[in-house]
């Protein structure tokens, strides 16, 4: 298996740029454009977003299939360009886009967005500049402008897990993580507890590790009602079937012990985790081995336990 990374942007992903001078000034927020699907919201969203003051973006391409940028590249020198040479994940692409700003808050929005200016409050930073918050998330809307359910909770029932969503009826609710990746997220914290990781390929579990290890880690990530964004067509639809990504989220996130040592990951949960996950006992062992020494190396940095941060979770009512 890969090597669970222990810092930011471990993994070096190659990558072409285009105009290398922009996205380098250093604003109060960056903008980091996911790209899904077809480009012809381009144009439209890069515009709405430099006449709201948002000059410093950066465009992160999903894969290298050689579409040409180099008229939306003249045509907008506010914006980076990025193409990676190999398929990425979503994770990869927000680390990669973060790792190109220099800003102190980095929102990050998809290609099929839209953002208005009566839905980015000035003082959004100032919550994201409190001591315990890496991400402040958007209500999203969809195309029929129908409200999307983005509270998202973490639940265990008959000790299996799972995670229920609720609408958020109040402002800065907590989530366990960012429907679809999207919100303004604190660079300096985002890159101080790693980021993706880019082991966990499946979006849904990617993105609830984050949301699990920034939690874990004594962090947490909020909504807010002031802070909205609305999709151009379909929002998209999570996977979020038990794969080999779920394996890797279940060993960092569900499985460690956390005491007043830290977290740690005994041996003799292998055996009960190697008859549950269905593999190989060599593969089991290789990826039970890899956890394990991930938990050692951050166990000071584990402040709950996965079963508290479960238990005491209340949705928003």
């Amino acid at each position: 298996m890969n090597t669970i990374p222990t810092i930011f942007n471990e993994r070096k992903i190659p990558y072409t740029v285009l105009g290398k001078s922009s996205g380098d000034v250093k604003t109060a927020v960056s903008v980091v454009v996911l790209n899904r699907g077809a480009r012809y919201y381009l144009s439209s969203l890069f515009q709405n977003l430099i006449d709201l003051g948002l000059s410093s973006i950066v465009f992160v391409d999903s894969s290298p299939r050689g579409f040409e940028l180099e008229s939306l590249s003249s045509q907008f020198p506010e914006v980076k360009f990025l193409i990676p040479l190999e398929n990425v994940t979503v994770g990869e692409m927000i680390n990669l886009g973060i790792s190109e700003t220099s800003s102190d808050y980095v929102m990050v929005l998809w290609n099929d967005m839209v953002l208005s200016s009566s839905a980015l409050p000035e003082n959004l930073t100032d919550i994201l500049n409190q001591s315990d918050v890496v991400c402040l998330a958007p209500v999203l809307i969809d195309e029929k402008n129908s409200l999307i359910p983005v509270q998202i909770v973490p639940s265990v029932t008959h000790r299996d897990f799972s995670t229920e969503q609720f609408f958020c009826r109040k402002d800065l609710t907590h989530t366990i993580y960012m429907y679809d990746f999207v919100g303004i997220y604190n660079r300096e914290k985002f890159i101080d507890i790693g980021g993706f990781d880019y082991t966990i390929e499946n979006p849904y579990w990617q993105n609830l590790d984050f949301g699990f290890r920034t939690h874990l880690w004594g962090m947490e990530i909020l909504i807010s009602n002031l802070y909205k964004m609305k999709y151009a067509g379909a929002p998209p639809l999570e996977d979020i079937s038990a794969d080999n990504s779920y394996i890797n989220f279940y060993l960092k996130n569900l499985a460690p012990l956390v005491g007043k040592k830290g977290g740690c990951l005994p041996w003799y949960l292998f055996f009960s985790y190697a008859v549950r996950s269905g593999l190989n006992p060599f593969l089991a062992y290789k990826h039970f081995k890899a956890v394990q020494d991930w938990v050692h190396i951050n166990k000071y940095r584990f402040v709950q336990s996965p079963q508290d941060l479960i238990y005491k979770w209340e949705p928003s009512i």
